[in-house]
């Protein structure tokens, strides 16, 4: 009682799990609307007439987080809370590069797309990845199917591999997944030039 149960399969067919209220992962939901509201907390900074607009937003994106999470891929807190300020600066930095490039015609542009081949298992942590792949400079995620990512980087001649093999290996934290030994390999990319 308390646990969700795993679907029952009936002549190779997946039946849908039953669920009651007893079923609802009610921990996960306060850990949630916790962070949630302290998050919005910081970004009002502190107004307390956002809360008529912010309680039910973290009300909803909470039971929406515990609701369609993958119950093979929770969320790890400690990771988490480290990815924070990593996808911040990642995300000025990745601003700055973009107007640069933008405001200075003589900076070498070499567009470029890569199949980037994923280690992170289908679901949850991989759509995470491909989300966040756009804060770093440059880049821009245009398709996902199965293991392989499909990336626009504005230059090829810069450091983009390692960049994303670092995001992949933090994202994995956050997921409590271990992709070092996965059989999935970086060693092709397959380049198109534009």
């Amino acid at each position: 009682m308390g646990k969700r149960q795993r679907p029952a399969t009936v002549a190779g067919q997946k039946k849908a799990p039953q669920t009651d209220a007893l079923s609802y992962p009610f921990f996960s939901f306060v850990l949630r609307a916790a962070l949630l509201a302290m998050v919005w907390w910081i970004i009002s900074g502190g107004a307390v007439n956002s809360w008529s607009v912010g309680f039910p937003l973290i009300l909803i994106a909470a039971h929406l987080g515990v609701s369609l999470s993958h119950p093979g891929q929770r969320l790890h807190l400690l990771p988490l809370l480290s990815f924070i300020p990593f996808f911040l600066c990642e995300s000025v930095r990745g601003g700055i590069d973009v107007a640069r490039r933008a405001y200075s015609p003589s900076l070498p542009l070499t567009p470029a797309v890569l199949n980037y081949p994923l280690r992170l298992p289908v679901g949850a942590a991989q759509v995470f990845f491909a989300n966040t792949v756009s804060l770093l400079p440059g880049t821009l995620s245009t398709g996902l199917e199965g293991y392989t990512l499909r990336i626009h980087v504005l230059d090829n001649t810069t450091p983009v591999i390692s960049e994303l093999k670092t995001l992949e290996l933090k994202i994995a934290a956050i997921f409590g997944i271990d992709i070092n030994n996965n059989e999935h390999s970086h060693e092709e990319h397959e380049n198109e030039a534009l």
